[in-house]
């Protein structure tokens, strides 16, 4: 058996930061991208969820409804709801459009750990989604 590369790569590190999108008031403690890549959304301890235009680095909507630090977040496969949860186990869905809260549920007794939405191949509507909390609870 002998190895023989197809092609040679040069890799160059990253040495500078291309753009800030300034913001939250306390620190950023979750982010995460739409599954089209055209917003991102991120939470933190100041309460609140931003949704962020990634082209312009403008935000679109700055949504309250937690009342402790958003520690996860998560957009449903098909973009059209992103799902936030907080330190006291309070679980927000959102219209990132609209940056309206959808419904609000009190999910655990303990911190959300974690949000996963089921893949859209398996429910095409995206109306399930799983959480973990310190609880030991997956709902």
């Amino acid at each position: 058996l002998t190895y023989q590369p197809l092609a040679v790569f040069r890799v160059r590190p990253v040495t500078r930061c291309t753009d800030t999108m300034p913001g939250h008031t306390e620190a950023i403690l979750h982010v995460s991208y739409s599954p089209d890549g055209r917003h991102l959304a991120s939470g933190g301890g100041d309460t609140t969820v931003r949704f962020w235009d990634v082209n312009t680095n403008l935000p679109k909507h700055t949504c309250r409804g937690h009342r402790n630090h958003v520690l996860c977040t998560a957009w449903s496969p098909d973009g059209k709801k992103f799902a936030s949860a907080d330190k006291n186990g309070v679980l927000i869905l959102w219209d990132p459009v609209k940056g309206q809260a959808l419904s609000t549920i009190k999910a655990h007794t303990k911190h959300i750990t974690s949000i996963v939405w089921e893949p859209m191949h398996k429910n095409k509507e995206c109306d399930r989604l799983a959480t973990s909390s310190k609880d030991t609870l997956v709902k």
